[in-house]
């Protein structure tokens, strides 16, 4: 079984544990006057104290080396846990994103600060010491999901992503835990009406964590009520519910939705109405 690795998780996973964030509460005269790890402590503190403060984020870095160390321990753990696999690609991202070109506001509630401080170091490492991939003009998502869709050998997908649930196969959440608190990992096989299922609740609900907006006050309890399971319709349910909310727009609107939500199962594919499953 060959690995299709989304790696930009491990990046962060990597980068993030070896940083430190802080809060400062800065005086009318620039002092710190107190400082803390977490804002709900700060606000805390400031509603205690009664002032006037400006209220500074700061993060720091340790060394890089305990970067490359913790990038190095998280793949080969992810490695370790995975059973019966023969060979392994990783797949990290480059420049370039067709989403971005439809829907400038795509992820658009990300902050540029939030990324690693180490985050092209260890970039630079996985593509030396690991062989990773750079993918450009899509995201890792993408290119692992139309890797699996058309390969003609076993393949397994290893993401913590849950948009690659709407690809169809073997996909592993490395970062699953037991009852325990153990990092055990998760096999699913997904199979193509439950990914297909998958994205259609998706095409409903949006995706918050991306700023892809769904349809008004849909939330994944509302969309498993009109999907309650697979429906060779789930479509036509869908475009209904479009036509409702969007009127002469519907049409414009889902498809836009569907391209920023598709995970591509062909090179350069783009979804439709009229897409052939």
């Amino acid at each position: 079984m060959h690995l299709l690795i989304d790696a930009d998780s491990g990046i962060y996973k990597a980068g993030l544990s070896n940083e430190t964030r802080e809060y400062h509460a800065i005086d009318e005269g620039g002092i710190v006057a107190h400082a803390c790890q977490y804002k709900k402590d700060m606000d805390a503190w400031i509603e205690q104290d009664g002032g006037v403060y400006d209220v500074c984020k700061h993060k720091y870095a340790g060394p890089l080396s305990y970067s490359l160390a913790n990038a190095k321990s998280v793949f080969t753990h992810m490695l370790d846990i995975i059973p019966e696999h023969t060979s392994y690609q990783l797949y990290i991202s480059g420049e370039g994103n067709f989403r971005y070109d439809i829907y400038p506001d795509y992820k658009g509630k990300r902050k540029p600060e939030d990324r690693p401080i180490h985050e092209q170091e260890i970039r630079k490492y996985l593509i030396e010491h690991w062989g990773a991939e750079v993918v450009n003009g899509e995201e890792v998502d993408d290119t692992v999901s139309w890797k699996q869709c058309t390969s003609s050998h076993s393949t397994c997908i290893v993401s913590i992503d849950k948009d690659l649930l709407n690809t169809p196969g073997l996909n592993f959440n490395y970062d699953f835990k037991n009852e325990k608190g153990e990092k055990v990992g998760k096999m699913t096989d997904i199979s193509p009406n439950q990914a297909n299922l998958n994205f259609a609740r998706q095409l409903l609900t949006g995706d918050a964590t991306d700023n892809i907006p769904g349809l008004y006050k849909c939330g994944p309890v509302k969309a498993r009520k009109l999907l309650p399971e697979y429906n060779p319709e789930w479509l036509e349910i869908i475009m209904e519910s479009y036509k409702m909310e969007f009127g002469d727009d519907w049409k414009e609107r889902l498809e836009l939705i569907g391209q920023l939500l598709w995970m591509r199962r062909k090179p350069n594919e783009w979804w439709t109405i009229d897409y052939e499953y």
